[in-house]
């Protein structure tokens, strides 16, 4: 498409994007001869993606089903051209009263304003257009006309006097010479604030500092921030007007420096990477200066000497191994035993001088080295780094954006950027239009869910939420979800559908959420307050005081029955995250909504702030993994392992649907399958659970057919068994017949009916005998049957013989055959 801002491929109007633009078959003709990367054809699948962008970001009004090529109306219409140069070639462009339409091969053709009708008449041909002209829509009247209803806007021009990067802190700097610079940034992530720090010297006197406060930037990070201070340094230097020889730069963070040093953009999708807009504007900064610069790393927090650099920890070792060697050393054999060198005695030091010329002393391996005095760029750095945090408690006590007049992005190279609301994004542009296209929706969800405000839903500490549960595997990541938004699979969610709510534990008839916590089972007692003394432990090693402690694990005791949590009068900052609580809910806590007060009482009751992040996010865990695990592992054990409550609820629940069912019968389901149903109370009691579950299922199944083709029936509609056996209307003959069958029936229905009666009279007539004539009887039918069957047996052996004997004499035997006839059983034939 060779297209860069949307204004190259949107209408001139700036109101709507042409759809012919989004199908793959249109391609901009490129006012430079740019090289762009080369690569085939993208598939249709591509342009679909690309619109379905377009309607989730920019075009929201258009429906996703209209024709690939329909328009796309853009959702906040762009303002009036400005006058920059343009990345391609529009077909007409408007300059005060001369209209230039571009020609392939001629040029631009040039039409003058012919009075106030808006015609235009041919003048001649330009090689180019003005730089201030901007494009527009006309209609060709014929080849030496044209018209445009629209009207001549004068542009508006853009601010040319230089902005400050910064608030200044002081200023001595000499505007002439060779100078080096430093920067630093500071970065608090849970309050939102970024700051950044920067020193520009010549020597020791001649200096100037300034530090700014980044806002309105989505990415917090310290790679942004430092990257903001190289920035702003380079524009302190050309809003100072400087054009020194060479500028030397130190930075303490080592992925900033190799941003910084690179020269050209590697590949099209580096454009994505995180920050790319600001160092795509260091990028074009460093091309406009007449001086070269370059950045150096420096190790950071040199003056609290937390990190030793690669030449001392060298020193370090070379004077460990050095002593070592002097203790083994051989200098007196006296009964076997060695003595020590003198030189190597720990009273003796030896000095070195550093590669930058810092002198420092060696100690005892166990001592840390400290050195006698830091170089220049290290120094630099500390300063700046002082700076940064300096801006950011300003920041953090103010609250509020600074007021000063200073550079904003976009920056001027930055390319393309996206805005959502007032906050540029500068990274993870998935996951932040996501949020922007799904959180008003689950915002809303959430505030119907649980009866809140929109003042409440800012009280709760989401951020805390999210990092605990960005490093959860996929089972409690799930878990948590459903524990949050209150969908687990408690009785009270289960009886929505299973009609039981009975809890397994106790005799309490409906199992919510907060009744894990109140069940009086001797196992779920047992759980709760073992899972509570752990919670309470887990204040050892963490920094936390008791008086906050003691607040907290109150807090969650109130959560148990959703009660009141009592204020105390003591720190300010406790009893505020107290009252921020109450209002979200003490039951609240335990499914994970904490206050985001209780962070900043965590830093009151002595907990550092760099530290209270890491701390909020451990109590947090273990309301989770600790309290709710230990309690619902106990549950399942007592609803799966040991007989409990529920199942007698629901064997009892069965029992009752069954018996219902076999006597309604009748009503409940059709004749064919109403005997399914015929059930006494005894096999009932014999059936095991899971028989009465699947019993229940297909009954409940029947009677929702026959509930549904009896409510069809009275509608006047057949089923598909009754939709075949449609006739005629029946006339006088086949009346007639019908009527002369069912008399047949009838008389055959009473012939069956005399039979039976008349059998039953002759059985009850019949003499009853003794027990004893009766085994008598019973004795000579036995022996008879017994003699019937050796007759059977030799009538068939005699024919078997004789079959065999006819069959030799055929063959022509003279001599009988030796033995006896097979012997064959008269049951096998």
């Amino acid at each position: 498409m060779r297209v860069i801002t949307l204004a190259d491929i949107a209408d001139p109007t700036g109101t709507f994007i042409p759809g012919d633009r989004l199908t793959g078959t249109w391609r901009a003709n490129t006012a430079w001869e740019w090289e762009w990367p080369k690569q085939s054809q993208p598939p249709k699948r591509a342009f679909a993606i690309l619109r379905r962008f377009l309607r989730n970001t920019i075009c929201q009004y258009d429906s996703p089903y209209q024709p690939i090529d329909s328009d796309l109306s853009i959702t906040e219409p762009m303002g009036e051209w400005l006058p920059v140069e343009r990345n391609v070639l529009h077909d007409c462009l408007r300059y005060e009263d001369t209209i230039f339409c571009y020609s392939p091969g001629e040029g631009f053709i040039s039409y003058r304003k012919r009075g106030e009708s808006g015609f235009f008449d041919l003048t001649g041909t330009v090689e180019s257009a003005p730089i201030h002209a901007y494009p527009i829509s006309i209609v060709t009247i014929n080849k030496n006309q044209v018209w445009t209803k629209k009207r001549y806007k004068q542009q508006t021009q853009l601010a040319t006097e230089k902005t400050a990067p910064g608030r200044v802190l002081f200023d001595t700097l000499n505007r002439q010479g060779h100078i080096k610079g430093a920067s630093d940034g500071s970065l608090l992530r849970d309050d939102g604030i970024m700051t950044a720090g920067w020193l520009i010297a010549n020597n020791e006197d001649e200096k100037t500092a300034a530090i700014f406060a980044v806002t309105k930037i989505s990415s917090l990070s310290s790679y942004r921030s430092e990257l903001e201070g190289t920035f702003r340094l380079l524009k302190h230097i050309d809003y100072l007007g400087m054009s020194p020889d060479e500028v030397i730069h130190w930075c303490d963070n080592e992925a900033a420096v190799n941003a910084t040093n690179q020269h050209s953009i590697h590949t099209p999708g580096d454009m994505l990477s995180p920050d790319m807009d600001i160092i795509l504007a260091i990028l074009h900064h460093k091309q406009r200066i007449s001086y070269t610069t370059r950045c150096k790393h420096v190790l950071a927090h040199r003056d609290t000497k937390k990190r030793k650099s690669k030449e001392e920890k060298d020193r370090e070792k070379k004077q460990r191994k050095k002593e070592r060697r002097a203790r083994i050393r051989e200098v007196d054999v006296r009964d076997g035993t060695h003595a020590p060198s003198p030189e190597s005695s720990p009273s003796h030091s030896t000095t070195s001088e550093d590669s930058n010329g810092l002198d420092s002393t060696t100690s005892s391996p166990h001592q840390e080295l400290a050195p006698a005095g830091l170089s220049d760029e290290a120094q630099m750095n500390v300063a700046c780094d002082e700076f940064a945090e300096m801006a950011a408690q300003e920041q953090l006590q103010s609250s509020m954006a600074p007021t000063y007049s200073t550079l904003h992005p976009p920056y001027e190279g930055s390319k393309v950027m996206i805005k959502i609301g007032s906050t540029w994004i500068t990274s993870k542009y998935d996951e932040h239009i996501h949020k922007a296209k799904r959180a008003p929706t689950l915002r809303s969800y959430c505030r119907d869910r649980h009866d809140w405000d929109d003042e409440t839903m800012d009280l709760i500490n989401w951020q805390l939420i999210d990092r605990v549960r960005r490093n959860q595997k996929w089972a409690d990541f799930v878990r948590s979800m459903k524990v949050i938004h209150g969908w687990l699979q408690i009785m009270h969610n289960l009886g929505k559908y299973k009609t039981i709510t009975q809890c397994p534990g106790c005799e309490a008839q409906d199992e919510t959420f907060l009744h894990l916590y109140q069940c009086h089972h001797r196992l779920m007692k047992k759980a709760r307050t073992d899972a509570m003394d752990q919670i309470y432990e887990s204040k050892k090693g963490k920094g936390i005081n008791r008086q906050f402690m003691d607040v907290f694990t109150r807090s969650i005791t109130c959560g148990f029955t959703n009660s009141h949590i009592e204020v105390p009068q003591y720190p300010k900052e406790l009893a505020e995250a107290v009252c921020d609580q109450n209002a979200i809910g003490s039951g609240k806590m335990l499914q994970g909504y904490l206050a985001k007060t209780w962070q900043t009482a965590l830093t009151k009751c002595g907990v550092k702030r760099d530290k209270a992040s890491n701390t909020m996010t451990y109590l947090f865990k273990q309301i989770w993994n600790t309290l709710f695990q230990q309690l619902w592992d106990t549950r399942n054990h007592i609803l799966h392992n040991t007989p409990n409550c529920y199942r007698t609820a629901e064997s009892n629940n069965l029992d009752s649907k069954l018996l219902w069912y076999c006597e309604n019968r009748y009503r409940l389901f059709t004749h064919r399958d109403a005997d399914l149903a015929d059930f006494d109370r005894d096999r009932i009691e014999k059936m095991g659970r899971k028989l009465k579950r699947k019993w229940v299922q297909h009954l409940d199944r029947l009677h929702k057919v026959f509930t549904l083709e009896s409510k069809n029936i009275k509608e006047g509609q057949r089923t598909l068994t009754n939709i075949q056996r449609t006739r005629r209307p029946p006339n006088q003959r086949s009346k007639a017949r019908a009527r002369s069958r069912r008399q047949q029936r009838d008389q055959l229905a009473m012939a069956r009916k005399k039979s039976i009666q008349s059998r039953l009279q002759v059985t009850i007539t019949k003499p009853v005998t003794s027990i004893q004539d009766r085994e008598e009887q019973r004795i000579k039918d036995r022996n008879k049957k017994f003699s019937d069957r050796k007759e059977k047996k030799k009538i068939i052996q005699g024919k078997i013989q004789k079959y065999l004997h006819g069959a030799r004499s055929r063959r022509g035997a003279t001599r009988p055959p030796r033995g006896h006839p097979p012997r064959l059983s008269w049951r096998a034939l």
